[in-house]
């Protein structure tokens, strides 16, 4: 039996859009492997870097800890994970009970030789892409305000 792990960081239209990217990609990946069924699709529209606030996440686990679910199946490791030691701890906790986790996008999963080292590397670079793309949308949005050109100048008030 295949989960199927998604995620995405907010409701934003395009992350929402992405995240139906991701389940009807993997849902497609799940009918070509032969002998696979899926059993569930979890997701989470919530931080990668935290436990917190990603049931999905954690119904995932408990579904794999009880047997039910034997191959997980995700995009990236980012979108399991951007915390390293979350996702190495997960996948450790998962290879105990015979589960395997497969990244699609770094055509890796728990039984790859050097699999921590490779995972280990990609959620690094990741986590420092996600850093510079915060970096430089708080920098937009500092400037703009510095310039007096930030939307937030052009949006109406309501007044009492």
């Amino acid at each position: 039996m295949v989960g199927i792990y998604c995620r995405v960081s907010s409701t934003k239209k395009d992350q929402i859009k992405s995240l139906a990217a991701q389940i009807s990609a993997l849902t497609n990946y799940v009918a070509l492997l032969s002998g696979h069924v899926l059993y569930d699709t979890y997701f989470d529209i919530a931080s990668g870097s935290t436990l917190e606030g990603r049931p999905g996440f954690k119904r995932l686990l408990a579904d794999c800890e009880s047997g039910q679910i034997l191959f997980v199946l995700t995009k990236s490791a980012s979108r399991f994970s951007r915390d390293i030691v979350i996702a190495l701890q997960a996948i450790q906790k998962l290879a105990t009970t015979g589960v395997t986790v497969h990244f699609e996008a770094e055509g890796i999963d728990s039984n790859t030789p050097d699999l921590y080292t490779h995972l280990t590397a990609h959620l690094a670079v990741a986590e420092m892409e996600h850093q510079s793309r915060s970096e430089n949308i708080t920098w937009g949005i500092r400037s703009s305000a510095e310039q007096g050109t930030s939307k937030i100048y052009n949006q109406k008030c309501l007044v009492m």
